[in-house]
């Protein structure tokens, strides 16, 4: 289960827009499968969940920028809007 939150924070653009989330969530479900080599299944339970908390945290902030780019851009495009209404589209008033 780990490995498919992983794989979602990924396919929701983490490894570009939330690196040291994925990184982390990586790196404990590197832990988890070599606690699971060493039998230690309580200790790799605890790795694993870490894992799966870790990639959804990255797959979060991955959405949140994602969206507050679209916003800013919607912003900006109101404003020219805006402006263009209240101006003229040279700048000038109608």
């Amino acid at each position: 289960r780990a490995g498919l939150a992983i794989e979602a924070a990924k396919q929701a653009g983490a490894p570009v827009l939330a690196p040291e989330s994925l990184a982390q969530a990586e790196s404990a479900y590197l832990d988890a499968q070599a606690l699971l080599a060493r039998r230690k299944n309580k200790d790799a339970d605890r790795s694993a969940m870490r894992s799966i908390r870790y990639a959804e945290l990255s797959a979060s902030q991955a959405r949140y920028v994602t969206l507050k780019e679209a916003v800013e851009e919607k912003t900006a495009h109101n404003a020219r809007l805006r402006r263009e209404l209240l101006l003229g589209e040279n700048g000038d008033k109608p």
